[in-house]
């Protein structure tokens, strides 16, 4: 929350208006896949992973994939159309928002609890019957979080900033309290 808050207060307007359209629609996609497989929607929330969407009943492997998928392939579908618009009309706006809609579904499909990717994995290794995806998606996320922060050091010594480090270390934080190493309460 205070790194959205932070964003907020220093980022311009227009970047906030096109990054929040972009999340907009990226959650669409999940919703309309939930509505497709009538599946009622009791909330959606924010909470240290992300949005969360709560619905009745449970989804078949199949249906979770699909679910998960939708958001990362809304996002893609409203970054071509910015795209298309922004190359017709010349805004900053259509542009910036085709951009950051484009970065946030492909960041989305990573294979990395919370991310949608750490989702459809699963989903796929229960629909191939491998034993124990949750293990797998596990040592996935933990290997990639771990491989994202070193390529962030890589490119901190390089004077590229420390943004990625910062989304790797909150990637491997939610890896750990997804399993139930890390509890949210042991970091105070």
């Amino acid at each position: 929350l205070v790194f959205v808050a932070f964003v907020i207060y220093f980022a311009p307007f227009e970047f906030i208006a096109a990054y929040l359209s972009a999340i907009v629609f990226h959650e669409a996609g999940h919703l309309f896949c939930l509505y497709f497989f009538s599946k009622k929607i009791y909330s959606v929330k924010f909470e240290l992973k992300g949005l969360a969407i709560e619905h009745e009943g449970n989804l078949t492997a199949f249906q979770t994939m699909l679910c998960s998928a939708a958001g990362p392939a809304a996002g893609l579908l409203y970054a071509y159309v910015c795209s298309a618009i922004s190359a017709r009309i010349m805004t900053e706006f259509f542009s910036l928002s085709a951009g950051l809609s484009l970065s946030l579904s492909f960041f989305n499909l990573l294979p990395v609890v919370p991310l949608d990717g750490a989702m459809v994995l699963k989903s796929v290794l229960e629909i191939l019957k491998i034993r124990n995806p949750s293990k797998v998606t596990f040592i996935s996320s933990l290997l990639l979080s771990i491989s994202l922060f070193a390529l962030a050091l890589y490119l901190m010594s390089d004077g590229k900033g420390y943004g990625l480090a910062m989304m790797s270390i909150i990637l491997l934080l939610c890896t750990l309290f997804d399993e139930g190493i890390v509890k949210p309460k042991d970091l105070r």
